[in-house]
């Protein structure tokens, strides 16, 4: 998210005993619901928060012993605001932490967007590495997967395109391919 207020505001913490609280630790909750409800700033319509594979995992993950040395020194376990989950590198001296902390992450049903975040957060604290940002051309709805989509991005300084699904528009993708491959400034 652009506005680190926002993420700050929409992002929470886990107790190992359950207990839910903003990130701030100034409300205090047993459930992800409750979150959503109790919190007045934490209203989140994103569909996967309605499924339940973001809180409900990782209130089970903070419980765990194994996730034990994750936490924070005050016992909690902060969990940011989803993001994208289409591109990650993560370089090799850092891959043993990145599937350490990815295991238990799937081990609790956390869906890729939720789980991205605290596992970079994890990486970055337990080894200082170092987190580049590039940005991402994206967009949501009908214009993703069109023509028109990579046309808006090469107008705009990106460094990644969002995922173009080949099989959904074969020759719409094959009619430009030549035009695909432009350079970023």
């Amino acid at each position: 998210i652009p506005d680190r207020a926002k993420a700050r505001r929409l992002s929470h913490r886990v107790f190992p005993n359950g207990t839910i609280s903003d990130t701030d630790k100034t409300i205090f909750v047993s459930t992800s619901v409750e979150l959503r409800n109790q919190i007045p700033y934490f209203h989140n319509n994103w569909d996967m928060w309605r499924q339940g594979v973001c809180a409900e995992g990782q209130q089970k993950m903070a419980m765990d012993p194994e996730f034990a040395e994750f936490l924070d020194p005050d016992g909690s376990a902060w969990f940011p605001y989803h993001t994208q989950a289409d591109f990650l590198f993560v370089p090799t001296k850092y891959a043993e932490k990145f599937a350490e902390a990815a295991r238990l992450h799937l081990k609790h049903n956390v869906w890729i967007e939720c789980a991205f975040g605290k596992i970079v957060d994890i990486i970055q604290q337990q080894l200082q590495a170092p987190i580049r940002l590039v940005r991402l051309c994206t967009g949501f709805g009908g214009l993703r997967g069109h023509w028109e989509f990579i046309q808006r991005c090469k107008s705009e300084n990106v460094a990644v395109l969002h995922p173009f699904k080949i099989g959904d528009r074969y020759n719409e993708f094959w009619a430009h391919a030549d035009a695909i491959n432009f350079p970023l400034e």
